[in-house]
């Protein structure tokens, strides 16, 4: 089945309520953590980050936490509310857009 962008965007954001809930099993948490840590070796020394796909924001608060600036973008309105929200609640929100 081919999905056109629009029909992406929209599955995003009926997903986004539940998101973070449907990926907090110990699965997607440890590999979450997994490709943070690899990351982490290759993150520029509090340079600038792009992110494309932020989703709700888990991995973006950990790579505002290791930049001067991040630009945070993804296509769902309701994936990227939610990153705004996590970013501000976790004192980050200086460094990200």
């Amino acid at each position: 089945m081919i999905v056109a962008p629009g029909d992406t965007r929209a599955a995003f954001d009926r997903l986004a309520p539940d998101y973070d809930r449907l990926t907090a099993r110990d699965t997607f948490q440890h590999q979450r953590r997994t490709a943070q840590r690899a990351l982490g070796q290759w993150l520029p020394d509090r340079g600038r980050i792009l992110e494309i796909g932020c989703g709700t924001g888990a991995d973006t608060v950990f790579l505002a936490a290791h930049a001067r600036s991040l630009v945070a973008c993804d296509p769902s309105e309701g994936m990227v509310s939610r990153a705004l929200r996590r970013i501000d609640d976790a004192g980050v929100g200086g460094r990200a857009d």
